[in-house]
């Protein structure tokens, strides 16, 4: 019952977000004044400003879209989110020939940070824009791709749950990528590359070229975006114990300033070591890629460590798990994902043709520390 009421009143909340968006959208774009671009130029935008896991899941194919022969004669700007600004500048900054960064808070926050952005994009005076993100913010990709005037503007159909939302935002391209709902990110991003460049893309999987040395660390990264996709305390004191007791390994618990307070909680009950909040990005992804094995909520640690080919455990809640936790077509044999029992069997009775699922908080909890350190002694066999 208590399952009921949690999922009922975060649709309630969901249609209030729905609507209020739409009006702060048309607010904030009748702020814009801009002059239309007549696509003279050579110059493309590509607007990419989703989080670092995302980002892990599209690098690969940045490089494809400088190098197409479709667009020989253009030169390719970036305008990417500063939260993975470090990885960028260390692997794929020959990618392109130019950056624009943004803080999304301050844009989200700051009025005259936001203008600022959207009239330095317009005086670039770009002729296309190139929105590859799958689900696409009003607020931040569309608003940017309407600042610049561009003529030429190209996306996905955007996949939001509000079919108002993703309708607004079709209609300001005139290139639709129509794409495959139940399909892998990192696939995604392939499919999108391959039909804005016209060329065919070989790589299958995410991939980060980084010298590796490995150590005997397991990585516990306890962090994630929402609630309902966190195992508690409990679970992870529960399973380091277990680990502990074979007396093989360095374990470490990872995580950004907003897990510090339940690493702590984690460490004073079991001894390990605590680095939430300690290491940049680049020492965390090398960290990632010299270890033994890797545990993790659905967290960027989940991509980089299939990029780095370091054995993984995924703890999953299921929501949009064909996207993000489902690593089973890449045949990949040192990675698990691990889902609630309540998503496994409605997964099974949908014969693996599952869009939609609303995890609460309690169903990751269903997970038991037994059988995950049960799936690390699989991968570490």
């Amino acid at each position: 019952m208590s399952r009921f009421f949690s999922v009922l009143i975060r649709r309630i909340k969901s249609r209030k977000k729905e609507q209020k968006l739409l009006k702060q959208f048309h607010t904030w774009k009748n702020t814009l004044h801009l002059q239309k671009n007549n696509n003279s130029s050579n110059k493309i935008l590509i607007i990419r400003l989703d989080d670092i896991g995302d980002y892990i899941l599209f690098r690969n194919f940045l490089g494809y879209y400088k190098n197409a022969e479709r667009w020989k004669n253009y030169s390719f700007t970036l305008l990417g989110n500063i939260v993975w600004k470090e990885l960028f500048e260390k692997f794929d900054k020959d990618k392109v020939d130019l950056v624009i960064w943004i803080d999304k808070k301050q844009y989200l926050t700051n009025e005259s940070y936001r203008e600022k952005i959207w009239s330095e994009l317009n005086e670039k005076k770009f002729a296309v824009v190139i929105c590859p993100s799958r689900t696409r913010p009003l607020l931040l990709d569309d608003l940017c791709a309407i600042a610049t005037g561009a003529k030429t503007m190209i996306a996905a159909e955007n996949n939001f749950v509000y079919d108002s939302w993703n309708q607004l935002s079709n209609s300001f391209y005139n290139e639709l990528f129509p794409a495959d709902n139940l399909t892998h990110e990192f696939n995604f991003n392939r499919s999108f590359a391959e039909w804005c460049c016209k060329q065919n893309i070989s790589i299958t999987k995410p991939e980060i070229n980084i010298d590796k040395s490995e150590t005997a660390n397991i990585i516990c990264f306890i962090g994630a975006s929402a609630k309902s996709k966190r195992w508690i305390a409990q679970r992870w004191i529960e399973l380091i114990n277990m680990i502990k007791k074979e007396n093989k390994y360095n374990i470490f618990v990872a995580g950004g300033n907003s897990d510090v307070i339940m690493a702590e909680k984690i460490v004073a009950d079991t001894g390990v070591n605590n680095i939430a909040g300690k290491t940049s990005l680049n020492e965390m992804i090398e960290m990632i890629a010299n270890a033994k094995a890797i545990i993790t909520n659905d967290t960027m640690a989940t991509h980089a460590a299939v990029a780095c080919n370091t054995p993984l455990i995924i703890l999953a809640n299921g929501n949009n798990y064909y996207r993000f936790t489902d690593y089973s077509s890449f045949n990949l044999q040192n990675v698990i994902t691990m889902y609630p029992e309540r998503f496994s069997k409605k997964l099974k009775d949908q014969k693996n043709n599952l869009l939609h699922y609303e995890a609460v908080s309690s169903d990751i909890q269903t997970i038991s520390a037994e059988a995950v350190y049960k799936s690390l002694q699989k991968i570490l066999s």
